[in-house]
């Protein structure tokens, strides 16, 4: 579950980024900004994913 989520949000922001260059032609700017917020975010929730399940371990 945790690395689809990080999966997907990865290829979400690279998705957006490259539509969004594109569409405005500045390539490569918002295809690397919105790459790095993927990252961050998809490593954010795999991290929050993680805590919470351990702490659904620790308190059985």
């Amino acid at each position: 579950m945790a690395g689809v989520m990080l999966a997907a949000c990865i290829f979400v922001g690279l998705g957006l980024g490259v539509m969004l260059d594109r569409w405005l032609g500045t390539r490569p700017w918002f295809t690397l900004i919105l790459l790095v917020m993927g990252i961050v975010a998809g490593f954010y929730n795999v991290i929050r994913l993680t805590i919470s399940a351990s702490n659904t371990r620790s308190s059985r």
